[in-house]
Parts: C-alpha cells; structure tokens; sequence
C-alpha cells in the first residue's frame, strides 16, 4: 500500500496491489435500501475519482461488510469488485 495522502480521509482503506489500486471510503446510512452503499474512490496520489452511491449486484446474500479492506479485490472504474465475487456498481453502469 502506498502512503495515504492527506486528502484521503483515514477511514478509507487500500484495495489493490503492489501495481495501482485505490483508496476506498465506504458508508451505509440507516434509511439507504439494503443493497446500496455510499462511496468515494480516491486514485493512488489522493485525488477524488468518484463520489455516490454504489448497488450490490447481486442484490441477495449477505450485506458488504463495508470496514473489512480483505472483503474488497479491486475497482475497474464502474465497480467495486468483492472478494466472494459479487460487485458494488455505479448506477447506470
């Protein structure tokens, strides 16, 4: 993991590798529907990439424990991709 940049909040954790990855922030508030999620994806060096909501496809199984960094396997630019093989996706993509 590189250094966290200081415009990257400390509750966001590291998903990637040793070759790039991203800084993740993840948040649940109590009225959002089960399968959504709040998010903000900072690149390496600390800038903000992305900022809303993301939907778990699929919507069934157990909730996305959102503060365990080892649930997490990467993020292509449109999804978050867990580690059992399931996605939070933006919407619309």
């Amino acid at each position: 993991m590189p250094p966290r940049p200081d415009t990257v909040p400390a509750g966001a954790f590291w998903v990637g590798g040793s070759d790039g990855g991203v800084f993740v922030q993840l948040a649940k508030e109590p009225s959002d529907p089960d399968q959504v999620y709040r998010a903000k994806i900072y690149y390496e060096k600390g800038e903000l990439w992305y900022e809303g909501t993301l939907t778990l496809e699929p919507p069934n199984g157990p909730p996305v424990d959102i503060a365990n960094a080892e649930a997490f396997s990467g993020w292509d630019g449109t999804q978050l991709i867990l580690a059992d093989g399931r996605t939070l996706r933006k919407a619309g993509q």
